[in-house]
């Protein structure tokens, strides 16, 4: 799961019981899943994954 990941890293960085945010955008047919730590309510830093990749790898593979 894209999100738990990106939660993890943001933990691994800042530290365990951090406040996030996500965000998923959806644009020409691929997803971006964003997560955000927030500080007092405001964005601090994120991290972000666009989820269309997978899924091109799994179509070459399925060529070669």
């Amino acid at each position: 799961d894209a999100e738990g990941e990106l939660r993890r890293r943001l933990e691994e960085s800042y530290g365990p019981g951090i406040e996030t945010v996500t965000v998923r955008e959806l644009l020409h047919g691929e997803e971006t899943v964003a997560v955000e730590l927030l500080r007092d309510g405001v964005p601090a830093a994120g991290v972000d994954q666009h989820t269309g990749h997978g899924e091109i790898v799994a179509l070459l593979e399925a060529v070669a």
